[in-house]
Formats: C-alpha cells, structure tokens, sequence
C-alpha cells in the first residue's frame, strides 16, 4: 500500500486489488483510489485496476509500494509484479502513470505501465520521487535485499 497527500489536501491510496478470493493462487491488481480533503471518496477519479504486465490470471501479484504527484498532477505508482508458474517465479519491476483524472496514461510506456528486471535478482521497487527537472527516479532493492537500486526515467 502507498499513499500520498495533493497540494489541495485531496489523499491518493494505491492498494492491492484481489480478484475472487485473496488465495494461494493470487490474482490482484493495482488500484489507486483518491479521497477529497474531508474524507469522501471521489466519486470523478477513474480507479482503474490494473497489473504492471499482462491480464492477470491464477499466480500473478501486482504490488504498489510508491506514489508520487508530476507536477502536471498526473501519478506516478511504483512496486513490483510476481508471476509464479511450476517453473518458478518471476519478479519485475512496475511503474504506472494515471491522469490526474485517474486513467491510465496511454503516453506512458506500454498502454500506461513500464517494467524491466534490472538490475538482475531484483526484487522490486519501493519508493519513488519526482526530481525538479520532472524525471522519475525510484529505489528499490535486489539479491535478497543486499543491494539498492537507484533508476532515473524519463517524465514525458
């Protein structure tokens, strides 16, 4: 789960999203959801589900662990997706971009969402900030934790 507040004290919450019952056989997806200044949910925010890759299905988890505001007010949503098979699992890095309306930003990656495994034995993303020239730049950690990751992306 990650949250952030707006400047104009509106709350963004990015949380996982299970479909049918949260199990073994994991099948969540990304949601952000945003709240106004006094607490009510609003009701103009898209609040998509979606995963970092691919449909979905029995074995894939996608996980958000950070978010930040462009300051165009889009979002920014870091964390990792895992799909485990009978050959293993296989775990990557995801970022996502919504609109300050809340939909999927299809200039953004592929269809919104960008992943990549480097450096090798990652293990996913866990923060993200917006530098004063509006790059991305997320943090994250690879072989079992031993190592920080530091990725700078493009902002348009």
């Amino acid at each position: 789960m990650a949250s952030i507040f707006q400047p104009n004290g509106d709350y963004l919450l990015a949380d996982q999203l299970f479909v049918g019952e949260e199990s073994r056989a994991h099948n969540a997806s990304v949601q952000v959801l945003r709240f106004t200044s006094t607490g009510a949910a609003d009701s103009t925010f898209a609040k998509p589900s979606f995963r970092f890759a691919g449909t979905g299905g029995s074995g894939i988890e996608a996980q958000p662990n950070g978010i930040a505001l462009q300051s165009n007010g889009d979002i920014v949503v870091v964390g990792l997706q895992t799909t485990t098979t009978q050959s293993g699992t296989v775990l990557v890095n995801g970022l996502a971009r919504l609109t300050s309306s809340g939909a999927l930003d299809s200039t953004f990656g592929s269809g919104g969402t960008v992943t990549n495994t480097v450096p090798a034995n990652t293990q996913g993303l866990n923060g993200v900030a917006i530098d004063s020239q509006g790059r991305i730049i997320t943090i994250g950690v690879a072989n079992n934790f031993t190592e920080l990751t530091v990725s700078r992306y493009l902002g348009q």
